[in-house]
């Protein structure tokens, strides 16, 4: 399993002082009564549970999990009626533009900051798993996200990025505004050092344990019996393991319980995402 994230305040706070909305709790709206899952909108609008991401041998979960959050983001507004396709988003652009367009490529070896990321989706945009000019982007390639995320997103494809932003990311720091952020379909890629059991229990939580520098992403919440956060992992179709649990979750994610994600979210680099300029839809003649 890697990694990737790295804990640095100073950084976050660079970020936030030039953000419009900076906190989710001077924007957020009122927490929704009830359970919310995002996957329901990812299968409402692709017919089954999202594709799990899987990093490999490269510390780059920051991308990872801002990556699924666009992707569950995009879902929702397509659910809502916004007029645009679902595609998948490159993990690797993310990532390089995290680490060089943003952190200025400060960063030795793998890994980035949850801080940065926001700003990159925010004010550079991502790019769908398609093909994009010359570049096969459709699948994760571990030596382009170490490449990139070594030198930056090529040039070329900049002008791309930026014609899908996220228009709104907010610094989310308790259980209480990531339940009111996920109730209004807003996803919430969190950065922690908190790491976790390898098997899901009855009810698909896994219990904490250990330390991960991990990013990873939250797309659901419960609060009946078991208040808790859903968390989206990017280990591969399969990690962890144990039982689906509440809502009927994707088999790569697990949930969290609700004091448990408040000490993660309270460390201060995780972000909810708001307002996706989509993929245009693609005409395809059938005929051909």
């Amino acid at each position: 399993m890697n990694f990737g994230w790295i804990n640095d305040p100073a950084a976050v706070a660079g970020v936030l002082a030039g953000l419009p909305a900076p906190l989710f709790a001077d924007v957020a709206p009122p927490a929704t009564d009830g359970d919310a899952y995002l996957w329901d909108a990812a299968r409402k609008v692709t017919g089954s549970h999202l594709t799990a991401h899987n990093q490999l041998d490269v510390g780059c979960c920051v991308g990872e999990g801002f990556s699924s959050a666009v992707e569950y983001l995009s879902c929702v507004e397509i659910a809502l009626g916004a007029g645009h396709d679902y595609a998948a988003v490159c993990s690797e652009a993310v990532y390089a533009l995290s680490r060089v367009e943003v952190g200025g490529g400060r960063v030795r070896g793998d890994g980035s900051i949850g801080a940065w990321a926001a700003k990159a989706v925010n004010q550079f945009g991502v790019l769908p798993r398609r093909l994009v000019g010359t570049y096969d982007l459709t699948r994760f390639d571990p030596r382009r996200a170490r490449g990139w995320g070594a030198t930056g997103l090529p040039d070329d494809l900049e002008p791309e990025a930026r014609r899908y932003p996220v228009k709104t990311v907010s610094l989310v720091k308790s259980f209480d505004e990531a339940r009111a952020a996920l109730g209004n379909g807003y996803p919430v890629a969190v950065c922690s050092d908190q790491g976790f059991s390898m098997s899901r229990d009855a009810d698909g939580f896994c219990s904490p344990r250990g330390t991960w520098h991990h990013c990873m992403c939250f797309i659901g919440v419960t609060v009946g019996r078991r208040p808790g956060l859903c968390c989206v992992q990017s280990w591969g179709p399969q990690t962890p393991g144990g039982p689906i649990g509440i809502g009927d979750h994707p088999a790569c994610s697990f949930w969290v319980e609700a004091d448990v994600a408040d000490r993660m979210l309270a460390q201060g680099d995780s972000w909810a995402l708001s307002a996706f300029a989509g993929f245009p839809g693609r005409r395809l003649d059938w005929r051909i």
